[in-house]
């Protein structure tokens, strides 16, 4: 898990996440990004 909302949230450095998702995509884990927050609070 890369953020708790509950914690208040931390933004993520968009290299992190790509480094995230390359790891990912080599073990065959599916990545979901929830945007949920965002379009709550827009």
């Amino acid at each position: 898990m890369l953020t708790v909302n509950r914690a208040g949230g931390q933004p993520i450095a968009l290299e992190n996440l790509r480094a995230v998702y390359a790891m990912c995509q080599r073990y065959g884990v599916t990545v979901i990004l929830d945007a949920m927050q965002i379009v709550e609070n827009a």
